[in-house]
């Protein structure tokens, strides 16, 4: 049976800790209760302004007798419409959430750079400059490379665990600080 290994390391002044800063929407239904609003206003607003329309000669009836332009037309469709226009919305809105947060997880640097530095960094046994690297690159890579070098760290430390205990408590962090770090919805 695998140990869970605890990937959380308190701070302090000489361990600080490498944060992405990827936040993003925390509640899609939210979001769609917002776009289902706009959307209705919109359908009931723009698609149903009486512009749109013949209006009956009689001003005692201020029926809608046809739609004059595509957006009249548009708004005979019916209760559906304010479903696909919330649909729409919804996308839109979320790609929009992905592509800010996705620009965010990059961090500051160029990746492709910063791992070339970090292996670098390690093969000259240098944690110090790897870990540095990392606090400099923030982001979703930085954060996960930083909680490995500190398990590592530990792990170097310890001298009741085997190697393959040592190897595993390290997988297992690199493994958790992965999904914290991409599980942010």
């Amino acid at each position: 049976m695998a140990e869970q290994t605890n990937i959380q390391k308190p701070q302090t002044a000489a361990n600080k800790g490498v944060s992405s800063n990827v936040g993003g929407i925390k509640s899609a239904f939210i979001v769609i209760v917002l776009c289902f609003v706009v959307a209705v206003l919109f359908f009931l607003f723009v698609l149903g302004n009486p512009a749109n329309f013949k209006v009956s000669p009689s001003l005692l009836s201020m029926d809608k007798e046809g739609p004059i332009n595509l957006l009249g037309t548009v708004f005979k469709g019916g209760v559906v419409v304010p479903v696909l226009i919330t649909c729409f919305l919804t996308v839109i809105v979320l790609c929009v959430e992905r592509w800010i947060a996705l620009a965010k997880a990059k961090g500051k640097g160029n990746t492709t750079k910063f791992v070339e530095d970090v292996k670098a960094a390690l093969r000259n046994h240098d944690l110090a400059k790897a870990e540095d690297l990392c606090r400099k690159q923030s982001g979703t890579v930085g954060a996960v490379v930083y909680a490995t070098l500190q398990k590592y760290r530990e792990m170097e430390k310890d001298t009741v665990l085997s190697k393959e205990q040592k190897v595993a408590s390290i997988q297992a962090t690199l493994e958790g600080s992965v999904c914290s770090e991409l599980c942010w919805v």
